[in-house]
């Protein structure tokens, strides 16, 4: 097997993934995997959401969904799920990128 050189795309051992792939790629690809991968918004609605992402974000602006600290304690349990579906995400891409295969 070829070993890989610095800067050829691939993580070196040890290598955080996260210089590999921008934030705002693993977000794109995190809210287009819950819109249209059907496992991905099953995970989402097993949480206890809606069955949609967007509607939860949407929810979040309405005026009538409670008083400001509701939405704010919502809003911070939608954004830590989220962020733990793309950690998610973003550990399955250096798997499948840097696996053994």
């Amino acid at each position: 097997l070829e070993q890989k050189r610095p800067g050829s795309g691939a993580t070196a051992p040890g290598q955080a993934v996260q210089t590999v792939y921008e934030t705002r790629f693993l977000a794109y690809l995190s809210r287009f995997l819950l819109t249209f991968d059907p496992a991905a918004n099953a995970w989402w609605f097993r949480q206890g959401l809606s069955d949609s992402w967007e509607q939860d974000l949407s929810y979040l602006s309405s005026s009538e969904a409670g008083g400001t600290s509701s939405i704010r304690q919502r809003e911070e349990a939608t954004a830590a799920l989220f962020a733990e579906f793309t950690e998610s995400v973003e550990v399955g891409l250096a798997d499948y990128f840097v696996g053994p295969y």
